[in-house]
């Protein structure tokens, strides 16, 4: 897969919010996407209002992981990280993983709420990151998570 160009600036957008003008994309890392991960872009007319890069494809893992998300500045707060993450959890149940996870970092509140909200759980500390995880086997209770957001 060939990732567009929409998503590697907004990739590039969002490591400038979190370390600063001098963190560059890492091409080796944009190679590996490419060759492994799955993509799901969320889109707004005429923009990309997000996107989700994960890793769901190996049957021999027990786990989906999320490698990347992110969202436009004007498509924050508006369900776009909701859907994207939920999408990536439906994909993942019906592949028959056991979990799906994802890093975050600790300063990131925002996005460590929306994920305890879908029902992502703190599994290690990893210094500045939390790896979290979710049980994508008990479908009652993401759908249980999902609607108490929904409603």
């Amino acid at each position: 897969m060939k990732i567009p160009q929409e998503v590697i600036e907004l990739m590039k957008a969002e490591q400038i919010r979190e370390f600063g003008p001098a963190a560059p994309l890492d091409e080796q890392y944009l190679d590996k996407l490419e060759k492994n991960a799955e993509l799901i872009i969320h889109h707004f007319p005429h923009e990309c209002a997000g996107f989700v890069l994960f890793y769901c494809n190996e049957p021999t893992k027990e786990s989906s992981y999320i490698t990347f998300i992110a969202t436009a500045q004007n498509a924050r707060r508006k369900g776009v990280a909701f859907s994207l993450v939920t999408h990536v959890l439906n994909i993942s149940s019906r592949r028959g993983f056991k979990s799906c996870r994802l890093e975050v970092g600790k300063k990131n509140t925002g996005a460590i709420s929306l994920y305890e909200k879908i029902g992502f759980v703190a599994v290690e500390d990893h210094g500045d990151k939390y790896l979290m995880s979710i049980d994508v086997r008990q479908p009652d209770v993401v759908d249980q998570n999902l609607k108490s957001m929904l409603f």
